[in-house]
């Protein structure tokens, strides 16, 4: 599957599985919404058959592997991309099955058998060919007899030790220790001795990356029953998402949502903003029996000029459209056999409005500056946030247009479905992998609050909450961080940048060169941060008896 890794001062809060489309911003309105990045969508994603696409979007410079990326980039497994504070390792996780799993016979570590081996994290090292193990003790280097074996070729003999590192299961974790080798261990660009492996990471033997995954151990017996109905994706790397919800509004939408599947009648969705209209668009796409093998269009409305309306949607022919030096096609023609979603319908003008009666009667298009039709088969779903009656009493959406949607189905908001809440977040943070729990307040909080852009906004604090909750130097998400002020943020990366300096001081004695050598930081910067936190460096040095 195909995840981001999120990474803020070297933990791992949780993991974002990638969508056909994924923003990344510090607002709600980002699928991917991380504190202290400017509002607004600063980088997206995009999953295609074939690649992923990094697009940088806004005022952040955005880098993979080191290098500024300034047009879209096609991604490789293992790539990484630094954004701000944050490292997002862009990483295709697998599945194991127990025929996968490596046998371990080393005397030194305790024998496991396969049934023994059941609730056994499995670790999963992604070398040439994917290497997978559940085992108390693994050994990684050069010699003959270690489980990870690096060749004997020039370039791993100069970084990687004959017995270099062991990973080891201490507490139901895996943990890695340097065996004393000579170029160290490195959890990215972080030196260390020895630590708990987060449950994906890129592991470095000198200058020798290897990336790895730890997955809990799944039997093909066990049967593992989750919440809500699963949905069908449109990519085999991206990991399917659940229909959840218990409150009878939710289910009496979705059963209509299924049955509006079977036909290919225009759909109307309207609801409040963030309540899922688009990701319920989605549903009915892939759940066609044709038309998910097509394309599925998407056009929001309220971010076009009006003018360029009628051309976005049924095309234009050379000079037909100011500036246009070349004949393109609208957005109906590239939903050919498959499904177009226009949102915000209600800004569309009247006048084009009309035209997309005539689609739907004639089944044809025709493009600006010229009188030649052109066929069209395609399934019409329209979105809005307000009532379709108010909106058609109001001349905003065509009457016909609206006589045109067989289905008009209202979207539940999170006010009206609140005892689905829980739901929502247990189902989030288990699609995440959040490696943070969240305290019995903070999820109270997160109950009683007001939802203005419902599932949207929830999604976007939980995200924020678990961040936060690391700036902190937290194990556990409190209620002040999901009572989170604007403002906070800035304060809770300062506290914690003072924290990580102070505890290397400590550590180190108050030896500059050894502090620095631990935080990864240049002389310049260290002295910087310690004149602008006020610390004092010879209170940490050990007093000479």
């Amino acid at each position: 599957m195909y995840e981001l890794c999120v990474w803020i001062h070297d933990r791992l809060p949780f993991l974002y599985p990638l969508e056909e489309e994924t923003s990344v911003g510090g607002d709600e309105l980002c699928a991917l919404s991380l504190p202290n990045l400017p509002n607004g969508i600063q980088a997206s994603f995009e999953v295609h058959l074939d690649k992923v696409l990094l697009f940088p979007r806004g005022e952040m410079a955005i880098f993979c592997n080191g290098e500024e990326v300034k047009a879209a980039l096609s991604l490789q497994p293992h790539d990484i991309i630094d954004i701000g504070d944050y490292r997002l390792h862009f990483f295709e996780s697998c599945q194991v099955s127990r025929q996968h799993i490596q046998e371990v016979d080393d005397d030194e570590s305790i024998e496991i058998t396969l049934d023994e081996e059941e609730g056994l994290p499995i670790i999963t090292f992604f070398m040439d060919e994917p290497l997978s193990f559940a085992a108390s003790s693994l050994i990684l280097g050069r010699q003959e007899g270690c489980h990870v074996r690096f060749s004997d070729d020039p370039e791993a003999k100069k970084h990687v030790s004959r017995k270099h590192a062991e990973v080891f299961l201490q507490a139901g974790k895996y943990r890695i220790r340097d065996l004393k080798s000579t170029k160290g261990i490195f959890l990215y660009d972080n030196r260390i001795t020895e630590c708990e492996l987060p449950v994906r990471g890129l592991i470095r033997l000198g200058g020798v990356s290897v990336p790895y995954q730890i997955s809990p151990f799944q039997s093909k017996d066990r049967n593992i029953t989750e919440e809500g109905f699963l949905l069908p994706t449109s990519h085999e790397k991206l990991l399917p998402k659940r229909f959840v919800g218990h409150d009878n509004n939710v289910q009496a939408f979705f059963k209509k949502l299924q049955e509006a599947v079977k036909d290919n009648r225009p759909l109307l969705l309207f609801g409040e903003q963030g309540t899922g209209k688009t990701f319920s668009s989605r549903i009915v796409h892939l759940l066609h029996p044709e038309r998910k093998d097509h394309a599925f269009v998407t056009l929001d409305i309220k971010h076009i000029p009006a003018h360029l309306s009628e051309s976005l949607l049924f095309g234009h022919e050379t000079a037909a459209v100011s500036g246009a030096q070349k004949a393109k096609k609208g957005v109906c023609a590239k939903a050919h056999k498959g499904t177009l979603l226009l949102k915000h319908i209600d800004a569309l003008p009247l006048p084009v409005q009309e035209k997309l009666v005539i689609l739907l009667e004639e089944g044809v298009v025709t493009p600006v500056g010229t009188k030649q039709h052109q066929p069209v088969d395609l399934r019409l779903i329209l979105t809005t946030e307000d009532d379709p009656e108010q909106l058609k009493k109001h001349q905003k959406l065509h009457g016909d247009l609206f006589a045109f949607c067989h289905w008009k189905l209202k979207l539940p908001s999170l006010e009206e479905r609140k005892d689905d809440i829980h739901l929502l977040i247990h189902s989030f943070l288990q699609r995440i992998q959040a490696q943070v729990r969240f305290e019995r307040p903070a999820l109270r909080f997160l109950y009683h609050s007001p939802w203005k852009r419902n599932i949207r906004e929830l999604f976007a604090t939980v995200e924020q909450a678990l961040i936060r909750a690391v700036f902190r130097g937290n194990d556990m998400v409190t209620l002040d961080d999901v009572k989170f002020k604007k403002g906070v943020q800035k304060e809770a990366a300062l506290e914690w940048k003072q924290q990580e300096i102070i505890s290397a001081l400590e550590r180190n004695q108050g030896n500059v060169n050894k502090a620095t050598r631990e935080l990864n930081i240049p002389r310049s910067t260290f002295y910087r941060k310690v004149k602008e936190f006020n610390i004092e460096i010879k209170a940490y040095r050990k007093k000479k008896i």
